[in-house]
């Protein structure tokens, strides 16, 4: 339970930083699919400084907190606490303020297994029992470290529930994930269909990573009536009925805006045949009840009549040789590739680097399989740009710097207002999806395969 006497009260959170020093935080929004965070980047350069934000919520929030490229501490704020970030020298976190202990416990939990992504999407399992297996190895893992707390210290006992339940929801997510993938005949076990209750009652929802996402793969599960990645326009038709039939309230309103995000944004579904969808989205529109979710699916379906080209050989740029030129044009690839995948990042950006190993990680993936990848930085710093590429071995053949005026034609293109960016195009040089999810994100791969068979 939450205390109510802080109710109404924002969290602060303070960041200390010494000069040199740079700290990355998201916070996640209420929003199914993980592009819809609000960002919040700090950073010292010359002397220290101190940097406080307000997060202003009746409810818990989840603050997903970047300590390494690939390590992310989840840390939970109350209403009415303080949370002060300090950075050591060796660019470890250390926290202080009203949870201490919690905040402690917590990063200690990431440096064990990370429940901010679903590392378990990426495997493969010949059996429900090696995959429950493996979940409960990981599962009593993090519980050993909760245990070890609260037997020796006095743990706030909001803190761990909620953190408990964000576990669990992290681990329904991957079995029901698993189910659909490999065992779709298999019965839903009770012990899944208990959790489910739990997540539909959870009040404390809009701050979780996982819960939604959780609630979205067994409902898949549940219906067995998606056969690939996205729902075809009947399985959608299905789909949408199922959801309509058994769930209300705010989980109804989160499950419909989910596919209908994937009908319009991930699939062509939509384009090829928006007669059929707009029953939908009316019926969506009329029986909605958070004005939010309306104007994010305004947004897609107006992106999606204004679907353009990306010149390429418009986009000035300086390569590794320190040759200001403009890049090929999309005809100079269409031997080889087939689509190609820009990410747009900057060296000071700690999310853009946090996503270079798993960048490469796709390229090995997708090698030889007609997938062009394209780095462009927008740093304005040319020797901070060249050594962050030899740093993260960046080929030369892919990564180049934007100049102001390949910029200004970016920002025209895409409204280019925040990094990282993953903008995916066609051959041709359609803009197939210009705000793709990160790349360690399952639903790079899910955008990919229905896009591309690779």
């Amino acid at each position: 339970m939450i205390n109510k006497s802080m109710i109404g009260q924002p969290a602060v959170v303070v960041v200390n930083l010494d000069a040199g020093k740079n700290l990355f935080f998201y916070k996640q929004s209420k929003f199914f699919y993980p592009n819809k965070v609000s960002d919040y980047f700090f950073e010292s350069v010359k002397s220290s400084k101190k940097d406080t934000v307000l997060i202003e919520d009746s409810l818990p929030n989840i603050l997903v907190i970047q300590e390494r490229t690939d390590k992310r501490i989840p840390i939970i704020v109350f209403p009415g606490d303080t949370l002060i970030i300090n950075i050591k020298e060796d660019n470890s976190l250390y926290f202080a303020g009203t949870k201490i202990l919690e905040w402690t416990m917590t990063s200690e939990i990431a440096k064990e297994y990370s429940i901010v992504e679903p590392h378990m999407y990426n495997k493969t399992y010949k059996s429900i029992v090696d995959l429950e297996s493996d979940i409960e190895i990981n599962k009593n893992k993090l519980l050993s470290i909760i245990n070890k707390y609260k037997n020796k210290y006095s743990i706030s006992k909001e803190y761990t529930d909620y953190l408990l339940r964000e576990i669990n929801y992290h681990f329904v997510r991957s079995w029901a994930y698993h189910k659909k993938k490999n065992f779709k005949n298999l019965e839903i076990p009770t012990y899944i269909e208990d959790s489910l209750q739990s997540f539909l009652n959870d009040s404390l929802n809009f701050g979780s990573i996982s819960r939604h996402s959780a609630i979205y793969s067994y409902v898949q599960a549940e219906c067995n009536c998606v056969e690939n990645l996205f729902p075809s326009k009947s399985e959608y038709a299905y789909l949408f009925d199922f959801i309509n039939k058994n769930y209300k309230g705010i989980n109804q309103n989160q499950l419909l805006l989910s596919i209908l995000y994937e009908q319009i944004k991930i699939t062509s579904n939509y384009s090829a045949d928006k007669d059929f969808f707009q029953r939908y989205i009316n019926y969506f529109y009329q029986h909605n009840t958070d004005a939010d979710y309306r104007k994010f699916i305004d947004s897609l379906l107006k992106n999606s009549m204004n679907s353009s080209k990306l010149a390429l050989d418009s986009i000035n740029v300086v390569n590794l040789n320190d040759e200001n030129e403009n890049l090929k044009s999309i005809n100079s690839f269409s031997d080889k590739y087939k689509i190609i995948i820009i990410d747009i990042w900057a060296s000071w950006c700690i999310p853009c680097l946090a996503e270079i190993p798993a960048s490469k990680r796709m390229q090995v993936l997708y090698q030889n399989k007609g997938i062009y990848f394209m780095y462009l930085s927008v740093d304005s710093d040319k020797k901070n740009w060249m050594n962050a590429n030899h740093k993260f071995d960046l080929p030369s053949s892919q990564s180049y710097l934007v100049t102001e005026v390949g910029k200004n034609y970016l920002k025209n293109k895409i409204d280019l207002s925040s990094i990282p960016r993953y903008i995916l195009i066609s051959i041709d040089g359609k803009i197939i999806d210009d705000n793709m999810p990160k790349f360690s994100d399952p639903n790079f791969q899910k955008i990919i395969e229905n896009n591309f068979n690779p």
